[in-house]
């Protein structure tokens, strides 16, 4: 299918939106640090609690435009839905999706890794962005 149209071709395509999207690593090394967040991190890694605090601390409370729910901190995400708040992130590129969320008490977390593309703004891409 050299020539088809079924394919979605993106030449030489690489991160142009830097330093977004540069985090890589596999479902179980982000399960790994997700757990490690769950448990406030170890004490070799995290010498100081403020830290954590920093990194939890929303630094710009008003939502966008586009996600009027989302407060933003320092990597992580406050996300209010469905009547819970949420902590984490989520981001997109073309032909993937991430989510990573824990609840507010920090005793359950989600990682999930999708390559469902919502950049195109049908109604497949709705239905995985909204899933």
């Amino acid at each position: 299918a050299t020539n088809s149209t079924e394919w979605l071709y993106i030449p030489h395509y690489s991160i142009s939106v830097y330093p977004a999207a540069m985090l890589r690593m596999s479902a179980h090394s982000l399960s790994i640090y997700l757990r490690l967040f769950l448990n406030n991190f170890s004490l070799d890694l995290l010498q100081n609690v403020s830290l954590m605090n920093e990194m939890l601390h929303v630094s710009r409370p008003e939502g966008s435009l586009d996600e009027p729910s989302v407060q933003y901190g320092l990597i992580w995400n406050w996300l209010y839905q469905n009547n819970r708040h949420l902590v984490g992130h989520c981001g997109w590129i073309l032909g993937v999706t991430h989510t990573m969320m824990v609840n507010e008490k920090r005793s359950l977390g989600v990682v999930l890794l999708s390559n469902g593309d919502i950049t195109c703004g049908d109604s497949l891409a709705k239905q995985v962005s909204s899933t």
